[in-house]
């Protein structure tokens, strides 16, 4: 079967690291990163990708479960592989349970630049909300959203200006009343979906199949 990548655009500069690392060269359908604010929209949108890709292929899904939007899509005549990370900041992340350590010992906010980007994005709730209502009951309205927070916490994959988004992180992190952190990411999980061995950090679905989430 010849490969094809089908990722999202939230990851999509670590994904081309990937690929530059392992020197992959697979053909790649892009997924828009805001389709994730509306879970149905995601599953029917990965759903109508996998129909209009071209048959007998093996699907690379650069993709978390993201909220179970995965579960339920046909492969059709793919066999689809995706890594079993939560979402997309597991996957950066490396594993379920560095990111579960670190949420662990504090509310953890993560953040890359390609959150960012999203117009849906928390800063621009934050503005949204001070344009609106001004900036003592935009204050606790994310008081309140953020209750559970205690930190924004940059990711840096090596695909940035870590010094320059760090300060964007700043601003951030003083708007939501947050402490600014960073910690290192990773490329390696999206470099073994591109190269295999396959272990249990993936779900293979075969073709003619549902995939289901075990």
């Amino acid at each position: 079967m010849e490969k094809v990548i089908l990722a999202c655009r939230t990851i999509e500069p670590e994904v081309k690291l990937a690929m530059e690392k392992t020197c992959v060269q697979y053909p790649v359908y892009w997924v828009e990163s805001g389709l994730h604010n509306v879970p149905q929209k995601l599953h029917d949108a990965l759903e109508e990708n996998l129909k209009a890709l071209p048959e007998n292929t093996t699907v690379l899904m650069a993709f978390g479960f993201c909220g179970n939007t995965v579960l339920g899509l046909h492969t059709g005549s793919h066999c689809v592989i995706i890594p079993k990370a939560d979402d997309c900041i597991t996957l950066i992340l490396g594993s379920a349970e560095r990111r579960k350590n670190m949420e662990g010992e504090k509310g953890t906010y993560f953040l890359t630049p390609s959150w960012l980007k999203d117009e849906a994005n928390i800063w621009n709730e934050y503005k949204h909300a001070l344009n609106k209502y001004g900036e003592k009951r935009a204050k606790r309205i994310m008081q309140v959203m953020f209750k559970n927070y205690e930190r924004i916490m940059a990711i840096e994959t090596g695909t940035y200006d870590a010094a320059a988004f760090f300060e964007i992180c700043k601003k951030v992190s003083a708007d939501l009343e947050l402490k600014p952190e960073a910690c290192s990411g990773t490329t390696a999980w999206l470099e073994k979906l591109l190269t295999g061995p396959y272990d249990e950090n993936f779900l293979i679905s075969e073709p003619n199949s549902v995939i289901r989430i075990l």
